[in-house]
């Protein structure tokens, strides 16, 4: 296993033979198992890691996706953008875990979730601060050239002392921007991706914006099928904050609107209002 001078002080120096023999447990959940993804976790000296491996059998969208992340570590890992990013360890040479083998694979730290705490417990000060550290993780990737393509609550975690984005399987660089759409999770899809338009720094916004919604809310929005959740984004999404957290409705609304001729077209725009909820 090879690693660069990036990853040399934070991770324990192993080799193939060592994660043979490690206690990592799978924690793929069920009904992502046919699709060849494998995420372990365990111990390796002194820290908590997330192993993330591809099966050579596993559907091929899959297989895209994994290979998508791990170029995109490769690409940032040795310019001064990495540390924009988890410390990641390429794994680039055959190992087996489990019994299971695989070709390479992606080595990340645990680290606690950004959005784990309830807002309730939080002052408004604090809640603003936790806004606009997930907006920074955000910006700092765009600034580097690339759009999330996914954003979930929990692609958001916390490390030394940043918030970090994790899960980049559908990552799209400024080349790709307006070009066809990825696959995206119907929770966060901006109205536009149900008829057929590419992933755009609005379609980001949009994402974003569900999250900080049902973060303060702490509710979840639901629909049962692709059908309901199209409906529910384009024609039935209402913003609805518990009265203490009004000042954000604001920027809720300029970041959810359904049209994107009406929702903010910038992250400093975002950034502009959300500065200024809290006096």
């Amino acid at each position: 296993m090879h690693l660069n001078s990036s990853t040399k002080n934070i991770f324990p120096l192993i080799c193939s033979e060592e994660l043979v023999h490690s206690q990592f447990e799978l924690k793929t959940k069920v009904r992502s198992l046919s699709f060849g993804r494998r995420l372990y976790f365990g111990q390796l000296g002194e820290g908590l890691y997330w192993l993330k491996v591809q099966h050579k059998q596993g559907m091929k969208q899959s297989k895209a996706g994994f290979e998508r992340e791990f170029q995109f570590y490769r690409t940032l890992k040795n310019t001064t953008n990495s540390q924009i990013l988890l410390p990641a360890q390429l794994i680039e040479e055959p190992i087996s875990i489990a019994g299971e083998p695989y070709e390479k694979g992606l080595l990340l730290p645990h680290c606690p979730a950004h959005f784990a705490t309830p807002p309730d417990s939080l002052t408004l000060r604090e809640i603003q601060t936790c806004l606009l550290d997930s907006l920074s993780a955000v910006i700092n990737l765009y600034r580097c050239g690339y759009l999330h393509g996914d954003l979930k609550a929990e692609h958001f975690v916390q490390y030394a002392g940043q918030v970090r984005l994790i899960d980049f399987e559908q990552v799209q660089s400024s080349r790709e921007w307006q070009s066809q759409s990825l696959d995206a999770t119907p929770r966060y899809m901006a109205p536009e991706l149900f008829q057929g338009e590419p992933k755009t720094l609005q379609s980001e916004i949009y994402a974003l914006g569900i999250i900080w919604q049902e973060w303060l809310s702490q509710t979840r929005l639901s629909a049962g099928s692709y059908e309901g959740w199209a409906y529910l984004h384009c024609q039935h999404l209402k913003i609805q904050l518990p009265a203490r957290y009004q000042q954000f409705q604001p920027v809720l609304a300029g970041m959810l609107a359904r049209y994107k001729t009406r929702r903010y077209c910038s992250f400093q725009e975002v950034y502009t209002i959300l500065i200024t909820v809290i006096d």
